[in-house]
């Protein structure tokens, strides 16, 4: 197992690191904290436990603003998933989009965290892993948060076709033009841009295979229609690669939902996302006392 992360996420430092045991033999590594301190006078927080799933390859310094902030309102679970240079696949194992919905559940319970009190949130890949998870009952969390889910696993046409074919070793001579494709064709914003490099600088191309040869091709439209738990759809409005039409559209299949529109990538990924699900938790609070 590689460790290729050059600079230290802030919440790394404060977080608790711990590799679980899944059913089929892989271990995930996991990051946790607990509530650092209630900035706010109502001390609503510290009953509930964020969990996130972030998307395909994330490292954890593109959500350091957000979990640094979250932590000071929630206790943290951070799931690093199978394609993730940190996780240990088991010699047997099978990975899906099934896959990874039972693995969060198996989180879940060896945490022993109480779903009364649990935030899911998912970004992207992590998005649709928690769609799979809900269409399935595998759980059923107090909230749920999509940001800029997906319809389709987002990749050049060609990538589809050679990636399920192609030895690991490809995407050494591939990895420049993927890294063209994103910084032209999928981003507007050059943190964004460099974020995306950073991921496929460090991917472990046997993982990526592995894992992804199983979603590549995969339409995700028909597993949100059988959702029945509410959702918040989060937009994020000038990414090319999370569109905010097909988040849009997502809501519109969901039979619960609300969607709500963020002006970009880095804002969704920022310490005010971390404030809005916090007000999102606050409303529904109020709601319930009044019911």
């Amino acid at each position: 197992m590689r460790s290729t992360n050059v600079v230290q996420a802030q919440f790394e430092q404060i977080c608790e690191e711990q590799y679980l045991p899944m059913s089929d033999g892989t271990q995930l590594k996991i990051l946790t904290s607990k509530l650092q301190q209630t900035i706010l006078e109502n001390s609503y927080s510290t009953q509930y436990t964020l969990m996130l799933i972030p998307g395909w390859g994330t490292i954890v310094p593109s959500w350091d603003d957000f979990l640094m902030e979250a932590a000071q309102r929630f206790n943290i679970v951070y799931l690093e998933t199978r394609e993730k240079d940190s996780s240990i696949l088991g010699k047997h194992t099978h990975s899906n989009m099934d896959r990874n919905a039972q693995d969060i559940q198996e989180v879940i319970e060896f945490l022993n965290v109480s779903q009364k009190q649990l935030i899911l949130v998912g970004s992207c890949f992590g998005a649709n892993s928690i769609a799979y998870g809900l269409m399935r009952n595998r759980f059923s969390p107090l909230m749920n948060v999509f940001i800029g889910p997906q319809l389709r696993f987002p990749l050049p046409w060609y990538g589809r076709f050679l990636i399920p074919i192609a030895p690991y070793w490809m995407f050494y001579f591939f990895r420049p033009i993927l890294r063209f494709w994103l910084r032209y064709f999928q981003t507007t914003d050059k943190k964004q841009a460099q974020k995306y490099i950073r991921i496929i600088n460090e991917a472990d191309p046997k993982k990526w295979k592995k894992v992804g040869k199983a979603v590549y091709f995969e339409e995700f439209s028909s597993i949100f229609p059988q959702i029945n738990q509410f959702i918040y759809v989060i937009g994020e409005g000038n990414d090319k690669m999370h569109k905010a039409s097909d988040s849009l559209r997502i809501a519109q299949m969901l039979p619960k939902s609300e969607f709500v529109m963020m002006e970009s990538n880095a804002e969704t990924h920022s310490a005010m996302m971390a404030k809005t699900i916090a007000g999102l938790i606050s409303q529904l609070q109020i709601t319930e006392k009044r019911q």
